[in-house]
């Protein structure tokens, strides 16, 4: 039987609202010339402070997506919807 899965959740940063949206445009707006760089040197690029997220949201990519449960679980919510 099966014994493990492995799943991937791409979220569009739409689902945060028009605050998500504009911060994605303005960060990538704002290094989009050394992009190229971000190839061999992840933090190559200094991205305008981000507001809505807690890190820089252009050119990443964000390993907890969601809000904790707090249930004990250690899941976020979006981790529950994949389950139920």
């Amino acid at each position: 039987g099966l014994t493990r899965l492995i799943v991937s959740s791409y979220q569009a940063v739409s689902g945060s609202g028009l605050a998500g949206v504009e911060e994605l445009a303005s960060q990538a707006r704002a290094v989009i010339d050394g992009a190229e760089q971000l190839v061999h040197d992840g933090p190559a690029l200094s991205f305008p402070a981000p507001v809505k997220y807690v890190a820089p949201i252009a050119f990443n990519v964000v390993p907890l997506a969601g809000s904790l449960v707090d249930d004990g679980s250690g899941e976020t919510d979006e981790d529950q919807k994949l389950r139920n």
